[in-house]
């Protein structure tokens, strides 16, 4: 019985919080915060941003930094990887992305 969770079973597991948690919620105009970090993180954006398994692997959210997803009318992110409310964040999210991490 393996002891950690991989990414794709994390997927199984954020895709019903989505769908029957969030999506409600976001269609009657509520403002909706999320707290998690790792791969809980990059299970959401894997399905919010329709990543692939492999751009998953490689997304990394700095911890302890508030990032925004607005969305259209159709519940599609309106900014891919959404917009991080701090610039320093937002800098080192650009660094990790370039140095391929």
């Amino acid at each position: 019985v393996p002891a950690v969770e991989s990414l794709a079973d994390m997927i199984t597991r954020v895709v019903p919080y989505w769908t029957d948690v969030l999506v409600p919620q976001l269609r009657t105009g509520a403002t909706v915060l999320v707290v998690a970090h790792g791969n809980s993180l990059r299970a959401l954006a894997a399905v919010l941003d329709r990543l692939t398994g492999d751009e998953a692997e490689r997304l990394d959210i700095p911890t302890g930094a508030p990032l925004r997803h607005d969305f259209d009318g159709d519940l599609r992110p309106l900014v891919r990887h959404g917009t991080y409310l701090d610039p320093g964040s937002a800098a080192r999210a650009d660094l990790v992305a370039a140095e391929g991490h």
